[in-house]
């Protein structure tokens, strides 16, 4: 216990050392940063354990107890945390660290406690007043000091396994989250929007991971000979654009849009092309990203008068051949923009948060607009159905069954009351929040839906009066928006990329054959013991099977993204185990797992080079389709 709580120069001391063990920057940031807080000071508590007292315009407060904060910690954590499943808790603010050592006592071992805090000052302050050792010292603890919500949130993300993460927890103290209350809430809105969308492109990339990539390839010949978003970027600066989806409150407004055709640029989202068609509007951009067969009723029959087609490369084959207008390219990954430019060049890439809508957001982004927008952006059931009349999968909530509905929920509406929303169009909804909110002033977002689900950061207007301010009195000239630097693709070129690739999945192949077949053999001669380690004969395979896969941790090259796509669900559930987890290969579960997961890479790098060769025989037949209307 400590009864004094002046500064106690051996506790900085000893915490600091510990520290820098484990973060060298962080532990440099506070031994050259002597501010002190204004706001908090240390008392001596009744039983001589010291705790911190704030002051705010409210008055005065104890962040900990004033009789027993080590009491107070343990049942603030055993209150908030349950102990089952949890892999990651998030800890706002560390206090004096009663709470952070009550949550170490509590959790298993290999549960990472990210600590974010957001005052340096008020942690150094923490230092010197009590032995901190146990915290700074645990490989558990994951220190994240940022005073800028966002920017904490992106460093979460980072310092976590954040793909692979299935149960989190947030801990806040609620006097720690008065003292941030300004902190508090952005934060945690956009970490679990942030978690959210990870877990959403996740099973994205379980389920389709393969065929995005696969349509690429299969894209390529459109693909080489059209320009992507990197040849139109700023190409709009400053000027209005409409971004169009396919909420149910775009009906009301497709007269209003129609009189103000071609008087603002518009980009619809391919959902909403029809309804706009029926109307009699053109849209100058459609955009596209789904890969499913689904996606082909959204344009089958329709014939562009003049739009022109915003495609994600994983877009569904049939509809980017069967579009008879110009086209432009995204990547949703920058890995992949970096693979296919090993073939026909970058085209760019669009931030999506999973939506097409998201991705129409980004390319008005891409084009350096101002202001965006909105219509048709309910996100969420507005008037009991699901979208605007006209299109393909507009659906009455009563007839949807009651097994999906099980994630549904209320959120803030356009006009201050509540709204239905489900689980995925709100992750949309927090991602065009967090996208708004990072780009502060240099982008002006107007939500003139006029319904659905308010939109945080967004001013609200009516589309009136958004389009008597914005659009223009003359007619616009989309043909403009030319594209910038952009060069085709020949025949020539991209069969000499695409062999260049090939070549590199015949060496994964190799190599994720040996490791597979000696971690097999391996296993094998394990079964005759408890212990793998002494056992006649392993001593030369093990030699031989950690080389290898050193050599194929070693491969970094952009083919390895192609190889990934193929292999995303035995990759999602091994990787952590094998690469990230630190287990030794000579231990017989690690060498189950190694067998397993090398086995199913072989068979990935089996598909993509066999995608590989139908590419090739493809481009091979044919040349290169251009754009002429480019």
């Amino acid at each position: 216990m400590i009864a004094d709580v002046s500064e106690n120069a051996s506790f900085f001391s000893r915490n600091l050392e510990a520290l820098e063990r484990r973060n060298p920057a962080l532990a440099e940031l506070l031994r050259c940063d002597s501010t002190v807080p204004n706001d908090i000071w240390v008392e001596s508590g009744r039983t001589g354990l010291p705790t911190l007292k704030a002051q705010d315009t409210q008055g005065a407060y104890y962040l900990h107890s004033l009789y027993d904060p080590v009491r107070e910690a343990k049942g603030l954590v055993d209150k908030e945390l349950s102990k089952e499943g949890l892999e990651v808790v998030v800890v706002l603010g560390a206090g004096l660290g009663y709470h952070l050592e009550a949550v170490l006592d509590k959790v298993e071992k290999d549960v990472s406690v990210v600590v974010v805090e957001p005052d340096p000052a008020a942690l150094r302050l923490a230092m010197h007043h009590r032995d901190l050792t146990r915290i700074l010292e645990s490989d558990s603890v994951i220190w994240v000091v940022d005073a800028r919500p966002q920017v904490a949130v992106e460093r979460v993300v980072q310092a976590l396994d954040a793909v692979t993460i299935r149960a989190w927890a947030a801990l806040l103290s609620p006097p720690l989250s008065r003292r941030y209350m300004a902190f508090a809430k952005p934060f945690v809105l956009v970490l679990g929007s942030s978690l959210n969308t990870l877990r959403l492109n996740l099973n994205t990339q379980i389920k389709a991971a393969d065929l995005f990539m696969g349509n690429a390839f299969r894209n390529l010949p459109y693909l080489a000979g059209s320009p992507g978003v990197l040849h139109l970027r700023d190409a709009w600066k400053e000027r209005p654009v409409l971004v169009i989806a396919a909420g149910p409150s775009l009906n009301q407004h497709l007269d209003l849009l129609k009189s103000h055709q071609d008087r603002i640029l518009m980009i619809a989202v391919g959902q909403a092309w029809r309804t706009l068609r029926g109307a009699g509007i053109e849209p100058h951009f459609v955009a596209t990203v789904d890969p499913f067969d689904a996606n082909l009723a959204h344009f089958e029959g329709m014939v562009s008068r003049g739009a022109r087609l915003l495609a994600d490369a994983g877009t569904h084959p049939g509809v980017v051949a069967g579009f008879n207008g110009p086209r432009v390219f995204c990547y949703a990954r920058y890995s992949v923009d970096i693979l296919i430019s090993r073939i026909c060049g970058f085209r760019g890439v669009l931030q999506s948060g999973g939506s097409v809508a998201n991705t129409a957001f980004s390319f008005a982004w891409n084009l350096g607009a101002s202001p965006v927008i909105l219509v048709g952006q309910d996100l969420a059931f507005t008037g009991g159905v699901t979208h605007a009349a006209g299109n393909a999968y507009r659906t009455k909530l009563e007839d949807i069954e009651e097994s999906c509905r099980r994630h549904w929920r209320e959120v803030p509406g356009y006009y201050g009351d509540t709204v239905t929303t489900n689980a995925q169009m709100d992750v949309y909804r927090h991602w065009f929040e967090r996208v708004i909110v990072s780009q502060g002033t240099s982008m002006r977002v107007i939500n003139a839906t006029e319904g659905g689900a308010r939109i945080e950061g967004a001013e609200q207007m009516p589309l009136a009066q958004a389009l008597s301010e914005w659009a223009s009195k003359e007619p616009i000239d989309p043909q403009s928006l030319t594209p910038d630097g952009f060069t085709p693709c020949d025949a020539a070129d991209l069969l000499k990329g695409l062999h260049s690739v090939r070549r590199e999945l015949i060496d994964f192949k190799r190599l994720s054959e040996d490791v597979s077949r000696l971690s097999g053999e391996l296993r094998k001669l394990g079964d005759i013991s408890e212990v793998i380690n002494g056992v006649p004969g392993t001593s030369k395979i093990n030699s031989r099977l950690k080389t290898r896969f050193r050599k194929f941790r070693r491969l970094k090259t952009p083919t390895r993204v192609l190889l990934d796509a193929f292999t995303a669900p035995s990759r999602i559930g091994a990787y952590r185990v094998i690469e990230e987890k630190g287990v030794e290969l000579d231990q017989p579960r690690a060498l189950d797992i190694t067998h397993a997961f090398y086995s199913d890479v072989g068979r990935g790098c089996e598909r993509a080079i066999d995608l590989l060769d139908q590419t090739l025989k493809s481009i091979s037949d044919r040349q290169a389709v251009p754009d002429t209307d480019q």
